[in-house]
């Protein structure tokens, strides 16, 4: 029982952070679609801080080792059943 509340919690976790980086695209879209020539100077500068800010996409990693995502769960998940299925095998 534990183990299907904790397959939950990091299906929903990695799902939480694919939306996350989607939004972060949207964001750099949503900026560099913006009217600055209709801007006054201050606004202008302003922009320009945003536009040097979302150049990189947030990616969130794991000890800044191993990116969190949907893939890199699967594996984490596969690896898990294929362990899990080795154990069941033996006879201890």
């Amino acid at each position: 029982m534990m183990g299907l509340v904790y397959f939950f919690d990091v299906t929903g976790f990695c799902l939480l952070f694919l939306e996350c980086s989607q939004l972060s695209e949207k964001l750099k879209d949503n900026v560099y679609n913006l009217p600055w020539q209709c801007m006054d100077l201050k606004n202008q500068k302003t922009l320009l801080i945003f536009l040097n800010r979302i150049q990189t996409t947030m990616h969130i990693t794991c000890m800044g080792v191993l990116p969190v995502g949907v893939q890199s769960m699967a594996s984490i998940l596969k690896t898990c059943y294929s362990y899990f299925t080795i154990l069941q095998s033996m006879d201890i």
